[in-house]
């Protein structure tokens, strides 16, 4: 459901690196980033999108890739496909662990309504829903949010009944009882530990909240359905199914798709890119109205990531590796056959969504066209200083 980018041999613009040929890339340091205050975006970015997904098609990171842009009000869609037919704006792909990124917003909404604070436990929240954690230090909402709970990364008594599909056993019932014999190895606030356990802890906490039968219902109600995204969903109906692009492993098998109803809060929704720009657009213009105070909530710094940036509710802070980037929001997710990546700038009115039918990590060619949207040029670190005599 996705996790941590391998950043090594991804960065921005390096793509052609990785893509121009099967032999290893030369050595090279840590590029610079500088940007450009003199940039004028073009009429269209269609050039420099299908230059870069072209190295990532011919460097097999993807049999296809479904791309949204954003800057500056305006959007374009971009499909590519190494043989056969390209997707189209509307073809729904898993989106994996972009699906925190709702479950955060349907938080911020019950704290900005004032029903909860950040402080709050899901003991309190969710009808005496208690996890233990260690030393005894209660787990606050805000540690989920943040994946500072301590809890593991996978539930305790995770043992899928089939790897191909490795959620599809582990229903609500399940995450409930798994509460009584988990063990956290961290105190709570103690370190950032990615945890898909207990973001689906948090969702199945919230549709407990809430009165509603599930997370599907709880998302379209609060949030997708406002949004106008109508291609966003976890239980699929027959148009959409019928739109659902095959899934591929990391050597290009074919794969079939995850289910993930216990850990729904965690990574189960589907969508399109048409769809994803409507929520990169949500979070780039807020509306002025309680929606858009639960997606500004959900933005705020609140904890570090290591040497990795800063996380908000959900939203990764920047990338420590690109200081120019230091005010992106961003997130990427991966199932058994996709992976994907969004990302937006509000300083600069700028986001791109990546889909991918691969599970590859494909963020660098996510970083590239967030760099171009921006204008951002790379610079070759300054040569050292030559020896004294």
């Amino acid at each position: 459901m996705r996790h941590q980018p391998r950043f090594a041999g991804l960065a921005a613009l390096a793509l052609c690196a990785a893509c121009a040929s099967a032999r290893p890339a030369p050595a090279r340091t840590t590029p610079i980033i500088e940007a450009n205050p003199a940039f004028a975006p073009p009429e269209t970015f269609g050039p420099k999108a299908r230059e870069l997904a072209r190295r990532a098609l011919n460097a097999e990171w993807s049999p296809a890739f479904a791309i949204g842009l954003v800057w500056n009000g305006k959007v374009e869609f971009h499909q590519f496909a190494a043989s056969g037919a390209r997707p189209t704006p509307d073809t729904v792909f898993e989106i994996g662990s972009l699906t925190k990124l709702f479950t955060a917003i349907l938080l911020a909404q019950e704290v900005a309504a004032g029903r909860r604070t950040l402080h709050d436990t899901l003991a309190e929240f969710a009808g005496g829903l208690s996890v233990p954690s260690k030393d005894g230090r209660p787990i606050e909402l805000w540690h989920y949010g943040t994946h500072r709970t301590g809890l593991p990364r996978l539930p305790p008594d995770w043992a899928p009944a089939d790897p191909l599909n490795p959620y599809a056993d582990y229903d609500d019932a399940r995450i409930r009882r798994s509460v009584a014999i988990v063990e956290a190895p961290w105190a709570p606030g103690e370190r950032y530990k990615y945890s898909n356990y207990a973001y689906g802890l948090l969702g199945n906490a919230l549709v407990s909240a809430a009165g509603e039968p599930g997370y599907d219902e709880l998302v379209r109600k609060r949030l997708l359905a406002l949004l106008d995204m109508n291609d966003t969903a976890f239980e699929l109906s027959e148009d959409m199914r019928a739109r659902v692009i095959q899934g591929h492993d990391k050597q290009g098998k074919a794969v079939p798709n995850w289910d993930i109803p216990g850990l729904a809060g965690a990574g189960a929704l589907r969508s399109t890119t048409r769809d994803m720009v409507k929520f990169l657009l949500a979070n780039i213009y807020p509306p002025r109205n309680w929606l858009g105070d639960a997606i500004r909530l959900s933005h705020a710094r609140r904890a570090g990531r290591g040497r990795s940036g800063d996380i908000g509710l959900g939203w990764r802070v920047g990338f420590r590796r690109y200081p120019t980037l230091s005010e992106v929001r961003w997130h990427n997710g991966e199932t058994g056959g996709y992976h994907t990546f969004l990302a937006f700038d509000r300083t600069r009115e700028v986001g791109v969504i990546v889909l991918a039918n691969k599970r590859f990590n494909i963020d660098g060619l996510g970083i590239a066209l967030l760099l171009a949207l921006r204008g951002d040029v790379e610079v070759e670190p300054p040569a050292a200083p030559a020896p004294r005599s």
